[in-house]
């Protein structure tokens, strides 16, 4: 008897109504072809696909009209639209052709789209999901060619109105504000009403009151390539400039899509459709009335001798640039897709944006004076950075890390000598880097290196090895192969480096110190005794009589905190899992004696620290695992780290890892807490009252460490980095 269960089948198949047989569904027809309508219209104009546009368009076209009489089926192809428009913004313009090239031989889908497509920006915008009214709104505008009269020019006014209703900036202003302005390049190229130039001017001069509104509040924003607090160029702000400078130059917009031209002819013949009036009045909540966050528009090649991005005051670098965010931000559930959409980038632009990819640098001044010099793999590379260096990223830093190496995985013959420059620049204004972007940068170089062998010229960087210790370029390359030790073994690391750089890592493969491990050690007895009172979890009582022993032992000056703290980290010492499983199985006992005094807690840290001495990453990682445990409290890691004696501390990534995550662990119990029951209320007061002990602490604290050691070269400075950052999250407090 065989069954479709095992391995192999019978090649007899058994009958249809006997309890053993097996047929094989066939998939229902209708469903095939949704399917595979639905792949047609996500990879639209993907060069993959098919590199003629037009020809795809056309394909696409025909097999989307066949499918789109029944009501039922127009709603599922135009959800299927606004999907892919919504995951890859970039072919909003080659989608809107689809639907108007499909719309000869089946009017409804248009008539329908247009209806649907109303209704969901007006949803959009009710639910304050701003990326979707963006995207839905510049659909609408690129359907524009379809419409019987007027089309999208009552949204604009619509929207400026209620800007114009706006009496301080707001977090619901500035995105209308967003709205409107980067979908107007759209309008320029795909409207057809006779007087768009005016409509457009008049458009962009009614926006001036509220971004006037804004320029009071541009000095919060922070630039970070640089540790000063010069001025740097805030999105919204600048984009409004742009505008404003591309209406003196015609509002042309030469780089955008259009991909509606190829089918002219065709789209004569369309029936126009009539766009029904835009009703939008509900009132805006508190939340979005609140005063907005700003981001500074970085940029990371504009020091280069050649322009390889569009000049900053061009509105093609914020085009460009929104694009390609709204890609990152938007197909993060498929890095590898999104990486293959971004190298693909130039594609969907006019034909000669970008220089050819992968032209060298030394190449870009031999080209006609008329052809770009723009690299699209520049442009996309810096927009990633610009999101992992922004603080208010959308997701983790490794999802950013992924992304870069899956693009170079796409193409890397392209973009890693892009990365290579981006390095080099960094690596060589170190000296002027804020504390976040210095940290974030040389998390990402040694993640990416992990990724490709390990392999960088560190040749070229040999000769700083003579800079003084804590010289920001010195630091980059220690703590860049610090975190590499984190992601590979030791030796493999070592011969990766050149020999002068060895100096640079710890001398033998880190591992933790126990001394009382060691049978020679006058302690060895006692420590194998306390030992096994954790492991077979003998009482409170019984450990304090062991603990005791070892204090009034003559050969020993250890306090019986950090006696036991040694055995329990004995105990998790093999992994982290490990680590995890001890504090939990005698979690009552370490907290009997490191929760004592302020004292104590900090003996328990300088135990953990002191066992881990050659890997002080991984003691900060179980401190983390013990805040959580509230084996120590928040206060005594601050205490600790402010009583270290050793002045390098301050230029070590893992004490930036080791604030960071504490201060990010006090603000989360906060939020977590923070509620109307009476039964919070007393966990609510007293969270509030360490944040502020901590804060007054770091505060009155750093200076002084920043003045005591003024004599040795640049840790001043990394304390001051440090002060700034703090001073940037929670602004300056200290009273």
């Amino acid at each position: 008897m065989s069954s479709y269960r095992t391995p192999i089948r019978s090649r007899k198949r058994g009958r249809e109504e006997s309890d053993t047989g097996f047929r094989p569904n066939r998939a229902n027809p209708q469903e095939l072809l949704g399917y595979r309508i639905k792949k047609d219209i996500t990879f639209l104009a993907d060069p993959r696909v098919n590199p003629v546009v037009t020809e795809d368009i056309n394909y696409v076209a025909m097999s989307v009209s066949r499918e789109s009489h029944e009501e039922e089926s127009v709603s599922a192809i135009l959800n299927c639209i606004l999907e892919t428009a919504l995951s890859i913004p970039i072919k909003v313009a080659h989608l809107a052709t689809l639907m108007m090239r499909a719309a000869l031989k089946a009017p409804l889908l248009a008539e329908r789209g247009v209806e649907i497509l109303q209704s969901k920006l007006v949803f959009s915008l009710e639910q304050y999901d701003y990326y979707q009214a963006k995207i839905v709104f510049r659909l609408l505008i690129c359907l524009s060619r379809i419409y019987e009269s007027e089309g999208v020019e009552p949204i604009f006014t619509k929207f400026l109105d209620r800007l114009g209703e706006q009496t301080a900036p707001s977090t619901f202003g500035d995105q209308l504000l967003k709205i409107v302005l980067i979908d107007i390049p759209y309008y320029c190229v795909a409207s057809k009403h006779p007087e768009k130039v005016a409509l457009v001017e008049d458009w962009i001069q009614r926006c001036a009151s509220y971004v006037e509104l804004r320029k009071p509040l541009l000095h919060q924003v922070r630039n970070p390539f640089s540790n000063s607090e010069e001025y740097t160029e805030e999105e919204l702000d600048l984009l409004y400039r742009q505008l404003v400078l591309e209406k003196d130059n015609g509002l042309q917009f030469s780089y955008l899509p259009r991909p509606w031209e190829a089918f002219e002819s065709d789209l004569a013949k369309v029936s126009p459709v009539i766009s029904k009036s835009f009703e939008w009045s509900t009132s805006v909540s508190e939340e979005q009335l609140k005063s907005p966050s700003f981001r500074p528009f970085v940029e990371i090649f504009h020091t280069s001798e050649i322009r390889t991005t569009p000049e900053t005051l061009n509105i093609a670098s914020s085009v460009f640039r929104d694009v390609t965010v709204d890609i990152i931000n938007h197909l993060e559930y498929n890095r590898m897709e999104a990486a293959q959409i971004l190298t693909d980038l130039d594609v969907y632009f006019t034909y000669k944006t970008f220089a050819l990819r992968g032209t060298p640098i030394g190449e870009l001044p031999k080209l006609d004076a008329e052809e770009s010099r723009w690299k699209v793999e520049d442009i996309i590379t810096e927009a990633i950075f610009s999101e992992l260096l922004t603080s208010k990223s959308a997701f983790k830093p490794v999802y950013y890390h992924s992304l870069l190496t899956e693009c170079c995985r796409v193409a890397p013959k392209i973009l890693a000598p892009t990365f290579g420059r981006i390095i080099r620049f960094v690596f060589n204004i170190s000296e002027n880097l804020p504390m976040g972007t210095f940290e974030k940068f040389i998390n990402w170089f040694s993640h990416h290196l992990s990724n490709f062998n390990f392999f960088w010229k560190w040749q070229e960087w040999v000769s700083n090895i003579e800079l003084e210790d804590f010289h920001p370029k010195k630091v980059f390359m220690r703590e860049t192969i610090s975190k590499e030790l984190e992601l590979s073994y030791w030796s493999r690391i070592r011969d990766s480096l050149p020999e002068p750089l060895h100096q640079l890592m710890a001398p033998e493969a880190p591992k933790p110190e126990i001394p009382y491990e060691d049978e020679s050690h006058p302690l060895h007895a006692n420590f194998k005794e306390v030992t096994n009172h954790l492991r077979i979890h003998k009482p409170i009582e019984v450990i304090s009589s062991a603990l005791k022993s070892v204090e009034e032992n003559p050969t020993s000056e250890i306090s019986g905190v950090r006696f036991l703290m040694a055995c329990a980290y004995s105990l998790g010492s093999k992994s982290l899992s490990h680590a995890s499983n001890t504090f939990e199985k005698h979690l009552d006992v370490i907290k009997h004696f490191s929760r004592e005094s302020l004292l104590t807690e900090m003996e328990t840290i300088d135990v953990l620290f002191s066992c881990w001495r050659l890997q002080p990453s991984t003691a900060v990682i179980w401190l983390s695992k013990m805040l959580n445990y509230s084996i120590v409290s928040i206060t005594s890691v601050f205490r600790w780290l402010l009583d270290q004696k050793d002045s390098s501390i301050w230029a070590k990534s893992w004490t930036w890892f080791l604030m960071h995550m504490s201060l990010e662990k006090m603000d989360a119990r906060l939020e977590t807490v923070n509620s109307d029951n009476e039964n919070l209320k007393e966990l609510i007061r007293e969270s509030k009252e360490e944040k502020d002990t901590v804060l007054n602490l770091l505060f009155t604290e750093l200076p002084k460490r920043k003045s005591e050691y003024e004599s040795v070269p640049w840790i001043p400075h990394w304390i001051q980095l440090i002060q700034n950052n703090l001073e940037s999250v929670y602004g300056q407090i200290s009273e």
